[in-house]
């Protein structure tokens, strides 16, 4: 079931090498976690907040992004 919010959402580029950019009208909370499950981020941005993923090593990442009561995860690669 794709909700309202997870369809006006986006995160984006995909592959990134310093920012991302979560496309959202509300604030959200933001986790991002390594391949081995280990959390390197946690942060509440505003609505088009960028996140600076350039202290990222290369890799792939799962980016859990929570609004209001909504949650839904998305792989992202860092690559530079």
């Amino acid at each position: 079931d794709n909700s309202i919010e997870r369809q006006n959402t986006s995160i984006y580029p995909n592959p990134s090498s310093n920012v991302i950019h979560i496309n959202s009208k509300k604030a959200f909370e933001l986790q991002v976690f390594n391949l081995t499950g280990q959390l390197v981020l946690s942060i509440t941005a505003l609505p088009n907040e960028k996140i600076d993923v350039s202290g990222f090593s290369n890799g792939v990442y799962m980016i859990r992004v929570k609004i209001g009561n909504e949650m839904f995860n998305q792989k992202i690669i860092i690559s530079k």
